[in-house]
């Protein structure tokens, strides 16, 4: 049978969230029919944005009480957010070629700042959108019940390329030319080009 939401309620300390901002960013809604996807989608929702706070440890846990002759469910989202974390450390791993600063000043996150869990996946996103890396993960490490440390593992890629050509014209006869481009020059995170051409015996 199809069971509509009776109600919608939130157990969390005070002032933590807005619960009328809240309601408008879930999925499910009261008069909606339950939906287990988007029951699991808004305890990420819910999660994330405790976490957004500086609660990186927060836990949801949601309750759902079944009146079977109504054909209805209530939900009460338990939120417990733990305490607010700081990053301690944020350590580079696997980055053979690519100096740290490179790949540090792409982090939304570093040492001393409070845990967002939208600047870790921000992050993550930045550092993949550099094209030095084939892959890159930021990992959480938990230190104590207020600190983190953050790790990054990233796979580099290659970022250079070599090109030629030959061409003929009436005036200059046979022309050579050739680049070599690099978008991670000795993995400065620079990018730089070296072209030559030839013609007639002439560089």
């Amino acid at each position: 049978d199809q069971y509509s939401i009776e109600s919608i309620a939130f157990t969390m300390p005070e002032q933590l969230l807005d619960e009328a901002l809240l309601r408008e960013e879930l999925s499910l809604e009261e008069g909606h029919i339950i939906n287990i996807e988007k029951l699991r989608r808004d305890i990420k929702i819910i999660e994330t944005k405790v976490a957004d706070l500086g609660y990186a440890f927060v836990r949801v846990y949601p309750d759902t009480k079944q009146d079977k002759e109504k054909k209805t469910v209530a939900i009460s989202y338990a939120i417990i957010p733990g305490d607010k974390v700081t990053v301690r450390n944020v350590r580079i791993a696997g980055n053979s070629r690519t100096i740290d600063r490179v790949i540090r000043r792409e982090m939304y996150l570093t040492e001393g700042d409070l845990y967002s869990r939208t600047d870790l996946e921000d992050s993550k996103g930045a550092i993949k959108r550099t094209g030095y890396f084939e892959d890159a993960t930021v990992s959480e490490e938990r230190v104590s019940r207020t600190e983190i440390d953050l790790v990054v593992n990233v796979k580099e890629t290659q970022t250079g390329s070599i090109s030629g050509g030959i061409g003929y014209g009436t005036s200059d006869g046979i022309v050579l030319s050739a680049s070599v481009s690099d978008n991670n020059v000795f993995g400065s995170g620079m990018k730089g080009v070296v072209s030559v051409e030839r013609d007639d015996g002439e560089i």
